[in-house]
């Protein structure tokens, strides 16, 4: 069994045409002068894939090669994840800096979303600590174009707002993607659209939705 390295669904896509590759083969050997002693090269490049989950793309030399053992065990790692994270999901947390961040789910993934002055971006969660004190979430960057929060208008990708309550009005036209929207609740955008930091977060700690005791690591792996 293959799986998509980033997400480690089997919902893999191949993106590269076998049938392309036979027929500049057969163009090689009937329309190219002694064509048949390279009619084997297009069958030495790599096929390519995308995974239907993440949207993640590359060669399929790449995929994670799994039996079913390795794969069941997997999946009892992911549910262990998502039930040590369910009273968690939809809660906001801060940390220093001034960054708020908001844990969720999204396209079947344990998400972290980020919000802080200038950008605004989805982490994959890939391993949750809890303390007595404080819980750290360690998380993956650089997800696909798939994860993208901001809708795309007129070619021009809209991907930060201002939280601190400066240039709010160049920010009042930006919509949340069709993703964004599963991730990001109406009255929550709005509310970001309109509060500096403090006030989200006195906003946040009246509908009980603030997270004490959270820090957060960006994985190297």
């Amino acid at each position: 069994m293959r799986l998509c390295p980033e997400c480690k669904s089997d919902s893999i896509e191949r993106t590269s045409s076998m049938a392309a590759r036979v027929i500049i083969c057969l163009i090689l050997i009937f329309f190219i002068p002694f064509g048949i002693f390279v009619a084997w090269v297009p069958f030495v490049f790599a096929h390519t894939y995308r995974c239907n989950v993440c949207g993640s793309e590359g060669k399929e030399e790449q995929l994670v090669e799994m039996d079913w053992r390795e794969r069941e065990l997997l999946l009892e790692e992911h549910k262990g994840l998502e039930g040590s994270l369910a009273p968690l999901l939809g809660k906001w947390f801060a940390t220093e800096g001034e960054r708020l961040f908001k844990i969720t789910k999204g396209k079947g993934q344990l998400l972290v979303v980020e919000f802080s002055p200038g950008n605004m971006t989805a982490m994959r969660i890939h391993e949750y600590v809890e303390g007595v004190d404080y819980s750290r979430l360690v998380v993956k960057e650089n997800l696909s174009s798939e994860f993208n929060l901001i809708k795309e208008e007129e070619n021009e990708v809209y991907s930060s707002f201002d939280l601190k309550g400066e240039n709010i009005n160049s920010y009042r036209d930006i919509k949340l993607s069709a993703f964004g929207q599963s991730v990001v609740r109406e009255d929550e955008f709005s509310e970001l659209r309109e509060r500096d930091f403090n006030n989200m977060l006195d906003w946040l700690r009246q509908q009980d939705r603030l997270l004490k005791g959270i820090t957060i690591e960006i994985s190297k792996g």
